[in-house]
């Protein structure tokens, strides 16, 4: 069964980040490393695993536990450069690099989209 990547809302589905949450909130000890590695959006572990992990343990991030973040980064068709063989520092501006660049893009396309409308032309006759 393939995961959805988005919810009957068309926003990001975190079912899987969630239960994961939830499930090692459980076992949450003093002095614990959490790490986040997934592709997700910008602030899922701030405003979406931290309070999950303060309200179920009853302990304070920053002070009892520590909360991080790691990109995902696999690129399953090349053989030479594996997530195994990639230093993470490389691996984040990678990430920052693709991001920034379908963002500009998406944008770009949002800002031509209402122009177009404005006009009263359709952007999608130009595809």
């Amino acid at each position: 069964m393939k995961k959805m990547l988005l919810d009957e809302y068309q926003q990001p589905n975190i079912s899987y980040i969630k239960s994961s949450t939830e499930a090692i909130s459980k076992y949450l000890k003093k002095n614990t490393i959490v790490v986040l590695e997934s592709t997700t959006y910008p602030g899922t572990t701030e405003e979406f695993i931290k309070p999950i992990l303060e309200q179920s343990s009853s302990l304070k991030c920053g002070k009892d536990f520590y909360l991080g973040f790691s990109l995902k980064r696999v690129d399953p068709g090349n053989l030479i450069y594996k997530t195994k063989t990639l230093q993470k520092l490389f691996v984040l501006l990678e990430k920052v690099l693709e991001n920034t660049y379908r963002d500009i893009n998406i944008g770009l396309i949002n800002e031509l989209t209402m122009l177009c409308n404005k006009v009263g032309i359709s952007i999608c006759e130009w595809f």
